[in-house]
């Protein structure tokens, strides 16, 4: 049985989520106000059966516009996604705990890292000092030559500092130590 379409279709000039449409409510793939995606028409006609909505018509060249049947493919969800996002064959050894893991659609810096967690734990520039020895820093020099001794930025002093629940010295209590008036 092969799928009859008889009536005239008139694209719509403005695009819906980039994909050309046409109106017809009584389309058996219409949605909204009877809209109807060109692409997913044009494939029902090629397959020779009406699409049903866990079916993704997938573009083989990328463009939305390009809606030659033989450049249309009909997909599960599943398989959209491995085309758009294919997964990475390679294995990787986190450097922080050294399991092995496949990481897929993030940042490349954080590929050698297993986790969020193992990113964060791994990628620590200094081994901190004892917050003891911070808080008697904090009262002898400005954070921002901390920082510098330490290697990292005055922003990380602070939050070493609230982590572990540290005073520091009052807005402008290092210009009054300077000029003599404290």
């Amino acid at each position: 049985m092969k799928i009859q379409y008889t009536r005239e279709i008139k694209v719509n000039a403005a695009l819906t989520n980039g994909y050309q449409t046409f109106c017809d409510i009584q389309h058996p793939l219409a949605y909204k106000y009877g809209w109807v995606y060109l692409h997913r028409h044009v494939a029902s006609i090629k397959y020779n059966r009406w699409l049903n909505s866990k079916e993704i018509v997938h573009h083989k060249d990328g463009d939305r516009l390009n809606n030659n049947p033989d450049n249309l493919e009909v997909l599960n969800r599943s398989e959209h996604g491995q085309e758009h996002f294919p997964p990475q064959q390679k294995k990787r050894k986190c450097k922080f705990c050294g399991k092995y893991s496949l990481r897929v659609g993030i940042a490349e810096c954080r590929l050698s890292y297993c986790s969020p967690e193992c990113h964060g734990n791994g990628s620590k520039k200094i081994d901190w000092p004892a917050p003891e020895v911070i808080k008697e820093w904090l009262w002898r020099e400005p954070t921002t030559k901390i920082a510098a001794q330490l290697g990292v930025s005055d922003k990380a002093i602070d939050k070493f500092r609230k982590k572990h629940g540290l005073e520091k010295p009052p807005r402008g209590y290092w210009r009054k130590v300077e000029t003599g008036s404290l």
